[in-house]
């Protein structure tokens, strides 16, 4: 504007002949003219700085509020990442606990069978003789051990949910299996029915409860 209004005042002075006599008083006239056009350059320089400031001001409020719109997408996405693994854990669990009932299902009755074809303990590599020193029957035994694999099932699922339930401490007294194994007769078949066990945290804490019977019956 203000270079449009100084281009019309140039044009303006080209018409005016160049033998025209230019008196004093024109002089001081385009002289408060220039002063004008002066003060409405620093007035419209000032307006320009101004909108720049408002432009700069307008756009780091924009940056902030995308910014902040970006955060609060990404923490959206976060959250249903975290809701997607939650579920996938809880169904590889149930999946894992479905499973150990099936075992439980599948085991248990064929221990069981043991009391009626013994000859099958021959696999177990435990013989007649090792029946008659531990002073029990071949039904005796397939109902320990499949007692034992069904407590072992169920201690095993419950670890799925609750991992520090799995430990190789003895039982506690007045436990199931502190109980069982407070039988003389019991830990006297153990040496039978850990063959049929595999080495788990479960059978190290069978141990480890015998053990501490044993010790405490040996102080009374």
């Amino acid at each position: 504007m203000v270079m449009l209004i100084f281009t019309v005042y140039l044009f303006t002075l080209m018409l005016i002949p160049v033998h025209t006599r230019v008196s004093p008083a024109d002089l001081e006239v385009a002289s408060r003219l220039g002063e004008s056009f002066g003060g409405l350059n620093t007035l419209f320089s000032g307006l320009a700085f101004v909108v720049i400031i408002g432009t700069l001001i307008y756009q780091r409020a924009d940056i902030l509020s995308s910014r902040e719109h970006l955060q609060s997408a990404l923490r959206y996405q976060a959250e249903l990442a975290n809701a997607a693994r939650r579920e996938l854990e809880e169904n590889r669990l149930q999946m894992r606990a479905s499973l150990f009932a099936t075992a439980e299902q599948s085991f248990v009755p064929l221990e069981r069978t043991i009391a009626d074809t013994p000859s099958v303990l021959r696999f177990y590599r435990i013989t007649d003789d090792d029946l008659r020193a531990a002073k029990i029957t071949a039904e005796e035994f397939a109902y320990l051990i499949a007692t034992f694999t069904a407590a072992g099932i169920h201690i095993k699922a419950a670890a799925i949910w609750d991992p520090s339930t799995v430990t190789d401490d003895p039982f506690v007294p007045s436990s199931y299996h502190y109980e069982l194994l407070s039988s003389d007769d019991v830990r006297r078949a153990w040496p039978l029915i850990s063959r049929a066990i595999s080495n788990s945290a479960y059978k190290r804490k069978i141990e480890a409860t015998i053990a501490r019977i044993t010790e405490d019956s040996a102080r009374r």
